[in-house]
């Protein structure tokens, strides 16, 4: 969402147009369904955290 709103303003060639999370996640919720999308979206940060932990946690770098 945050893309989209960069490439509006950059099309547009209007930098007040590019915003940041909190329009993306206000945009979302404005949508008919725009709680089925947030849970969406707060799945996918949730799964996003859970992979760099187990990166963290499991994934050795070779010693060189």
């Amino acid at each position: 969402m945050v893309g989209i709103f960069i490439l509006v303003a950059g099309l547009h060639h209007e930098a007040n147009d590019a915003h940041s999370f909190g329009p993306a996640f206000a945009a979302l919720a404005r949508e008919p369904v725009g709680h089925v999308l947030l849970a969406v979206v707060a799945l996918g940060f949730v799964a996003l955290g859970l992979h760099s932990w187990a990166n963290a946690r499991w994934v050795r770098m070779p010693q060189d």
